[in-house]
């Protein structure tokens, strides 16, 4: 660890829930440090970053690429629904689940695009 030039003495507390602990206690061990060390360097690094939105318009075209990997999944599961011949699949409402699926996943990305879309304005 890297030598400090003045010890840290002071203290931030916040609350989390049981589940939050869980997580950043889980982060904190898979990296070898306690929770405050975790905390502290997460604080570090985005000290500066609150409020800001970067690269929107990558994060924009990454969200549309997304969605339209989504849409072409979708198509092949509601092409699978029904053989040519008339005759259901097996597994037509575990397909059918998936689509539905996948639809919810696209709009929950499309919300996400016209959200950003107005932080850039």
């Amino acid at each position: 660890m890297e030598h400090l030039s003045q010890p840290r003495n002071k203290n931030i507390t916040i609350r989390i829930t049981e589940k939050e602990k869980q997580e950043f206690n889980y982060l904190a061990k898979t990296n070898h440090i306690t929770e405050s060390n975790w905390a502290y360097h997460i604080l570090l690094k985005h000290k500066n970053s609150y409020g800001k939105v970067n690269d929107i318009d990558q994060l924009l075209e990454g969200i549309k690429v997304a969605i339209k990997g989504l849409e072409l999944a979708r198509e092949l599961l509601k092409s699978q629904i029904k053989k040519p011949t008339g005759i259901y699949l097996e597994k037509e409402h575990e397909i059918f689940m998936k689509t539905h699926n996948i639809f919810n996943e696209i709009q929950k990305l499309s919300n996400l695009t016209k959200r950003l879309e107005q932080l850039k304005e």
